[in-house]
């Protein structure tokens, strides 16, 4: 089973680069391209912030009518059946992930250094928030 990520349903749902391998993937699918709660989640929050760049600065991002349809897009796809909704273990995921971490040697690097002052410079830049 195939999941995609958040780039893949950007390039499906609008033009960009990467938008006719996107095409050419779903034509070759004999089935519903499978996504995950976590995918839908993401895919939203990412149009959500391409509008608020878009608010901000017209040559980022793009325009909350663009991004409503994106999102009608998903949708449909969803009821018709382009797309499977499916429901993920998150366990096994997990695990699959800690073992594929094991396989790759994945912490054979050393620890970053951190400098002293770190830590008070985050904290000072967080207390602005507050």
């Amino acid at each position: 089973m195939d999941f995609p990520d958040t780039s893949f349903l950007c390039s499906f749902y609008r033009q960009q680069v990467f938008t006719p391998l996107a095409f050419d993937y779903m034509d070759k699918l004999d089935q519903p391209l499978s996504v995950s709660s976590l995918l839908l989640f993401e895919f939203h929050n990412s149009l959500r912030l391409q509008q608020r760049l878009f608010k901000n600065d017209r040559t980022r991002g793009f325009s909350r009518n663009e991004a409503e349809g994106m999102f009608r897009g998903l949708q449909s796809d969803l009821r018709t059946g382009l797309l499977q909704l499916v429901i993920v273990d998150w366990t096994d995921v997990h695990g699959i992930g800690r073992g594929v971490e094991r396989e790759t040697h994945f912490r054979t690097r050393p620890p970053l250094r951190r400098h002293p002052t770190c830590r008070y410079r985050a904290a000072s830049w967080l207390r602005g928030f507050s």
